[in-house]
């Protein structure tokens, strides 16, 4: 039995009834249907307030052929419009339910990324379901400073509800879903949805919380780069990262040994100068500093797997083109950076488009939960406080050596473990500067613009916080029936392999497979690779769903559902 805190979560509501979308027309290999469904902010409360309502958006992605009739022609999208509206529920009842759990913590979860993804999961007998988790993509309740204000003026307030965003929580909006969707199907309460759920990243973090408390609601799950560091604290975890982040810049300046001298002659003229610029869409001004330019390290992680596989990283050579860009502009005759080259660091920190490696940039004017919670979500257990760990572990990286002293407050030296002082002309004997991952740091909040900067107060709060929930239950993992089967990655920046391997010893029933040398962390997402980490991750131990049956003339009598 799941304990009282999990015991009382109710079915979500449907917010109207599901729509067609025409976006997934005659050019796409598989139709959608829009949903939106109404969840309590805090599922604990026993009296919710009509305001602590969260609308939490999905996608549900399903073969073309369940529409069965209809012209041929272009007016096809039109009649399935029609048709829908009449007979969505025979579509939801038609498949077991695939679950893509996306990554974050801030991210939306976009039906359309991954087509081979879609392709594949129809192919084995599934329909997906993608929900935007609380706060993210089109479920997110607030972006900037407006909705934050509504919360209330104290920063503890605001940290309070932001509290309620990790993923504790949008496990239990899942489970609401579930329930929600199981009443739909069934109308003599015979059949139940089961979710098999498909965790990329922190997805898998949403699976193993799913499979701690409320494991009965589960078929199957499947992980990628998802196994979360149980039992271990945030500075346990960074200090492992760092030694990824390490072997990136080591990589890095391999490849362009020369950019030993340009990246401190960068970083001593920034540390003098800073910045503005504009992100196109964005109200307010965000600002280029030293240390806003060392978290570029950022797109190292592809670029390591791309090594590990025998290929020039392109993230390197745009990095590189970077940083000789600044430096040109610092020895040139205004001995300052030109505004295009400010232009080019800013697109560095925007979405990337088109695919392919990126330097892509935090974007927590976009996603502020990503920089509010991203430490949280390491706090596994009452008692663990995260401190800021990231920024703590950096500066003692090394014996509290140079690598990282980019991180020390602009007012102190780079170089004060040094005798020599080369000024503002080179790097000199002080060693490496090593540029930092996918961690976060206080000063975020402070150059990420004015819609970030409404959230450094409560985030402030929020890594003091020692009384966060449990996440995990080691004992019932230990004791866990589902079938689990998680492929990790060595060349995995972001999740350590090592770690990753001994959460999969706790939890029983684990298939822990190792995915081949130069896939990365979002080899997944990477329709070159997608393919074949499905199939590694659907092997012959997996638990699939047979083939879904023909349609039926009794709606009612179509599938059972698998366990």
């Amino acid at each position: 039995m799941p304990s009282p805190v999990w015991a009382n979560i109710k079915p979500a509501t449907l917010a109207g009834d599901p729509t067609h979308s025409e976006e997934d027309g005659l050019g796409t290999e598989f139709r959608s249907l829009t949903m939106w469904f109404n969840v309590p902010l805090d599922h604990n409360s026993h009296i919710p307030k009509k305001t602590d309502t969260l609308t939490l958006h999905a996608k549900l992605v399903y073969a073309r052929d369940v529409v069965q009739g209809g012209p041929s022609d272009n007016s096809l999208d039109v009649w399935a419009k029609d048709w829908t509206r009449y007979n969505w529920k025979r579509i939801l009842r038609r498949r077991p339910f695939l679950l893509y759990l996306c990554g974050g913590p801030g991210d939306g979860n976009k039906h359309s990324r991954v087509p081979e993804l879609n392709r594949f999961a129809l192919e084995q007998g599934f329909q997906l379901l993608y929900v935007d988790y609380r706060g993210t993509g089109r479920s997110r309740p607030f972006i900037d400073h407006a909705h934050i204000s509504t919360i209330g003026p104290l920063a503890a307030d605001r940290a309070a509800y932001l509290s309620l965003f990790r993923q504790d929580n949008i496990t239990r909006d899942l489970e609401a879903i579930r329930l929600c969707l199981s009443q739909i199907v069934s109308t003599d309460g015979g059949k139940k949805v089961k979710w098999t759920l498909l965790g990329q990243s922190f997805g898998g973090w949403i699976a193993l919380t799913y499979l701690s408390f409320l494991p009965t609601s589960l078929a199957a799950v499947y992980m990628t780069a998802g196994l979360a560091p149980i039992g271990k604290t945030p500075h346990e975890v960074y200090a492992r990262l760092y030694r990824r982040v390490a072997e990136g810049n080591e990589a890095y300046y391999c490849t362009f040994p020369g950019d030993v001298d340009l990246v401190w002659r960068v970083v001593d003229h920034l540390r003098r100068h800073e910045y503005p610029y504009s992100v196109e869409g964005v109200k307010g001004r965000h600002k280029l500093t030293a240390q806003t330019f060392m978290t570029l390290g950022r797109c190292f992680g592809a670029a390591t797997a791309s090594l590990a596989a025998g290929a020039r990283p392109s993230a390197f050579d745009r990095v590189h083109t970077l940083i000789e860009r600044m430096v040109g502009d610092i020895g040139g005759e205004s001995k300052s950076l030109s505004e295009e080259t400010v232009a080019l660091y800013a697109s560095m920190q925007t979405k990337a488009k088109g695919g392919g490696q990126s330097c892509q940039g935090f974007r927590l004017h976009e996603r502020p939960l990503y920089g509010v919670l991203h430490e949280a979500i390491y706090c596994d257990a009452p008692g663990v406080v995260s401190g800021w760990a990231a920024e703590q572990v950096g500066l003692a990286y090394g014996g509290g050596g140079h690598e990282f002293s980019w991180l020390k407050s602009p007012t102190e030296r780079l170089d004060h473990n040094h005798n020599h002082d080369h000024g503002p002309g080179g790097g000199g004997d002080r060693g490496r500067l090593f540029f930092s991952g996918e961690m976060i740091y206080p000063f975020m909040f402070r150059t990420e613009g004015p819609a970030v900067r409404a959230f450094q107060k409560a985030a402030d709060i929020l890594a003091e916080r020692r009384d966060w929930p449990a996440l995990y239950d080691e004992g019932q993992l230990a004791r866990n029936k589902v079938p689990v089967r998680a492929v990790a990655y060595r060349e995995d920046m972001y999740v350590d392999f090592d770690l990753s391997r001994e959460t999969a010893s706790k939890v029983r029933n684990c298939a822990f497979l190792e995915g081949k040398k130069g896939w990365g962390h979002g080899a997944l997402k990477d329709q070159a690779k997608t393919l074949e980490v499905l199939e590694m991750l659907f092997g012959v131990d997996g638990c699939s769903p047979s083939a879904s049956p023909p349609v039926g003339t009794n709606p009612e009598e179509d599938i059972d559902y698998p366990c």
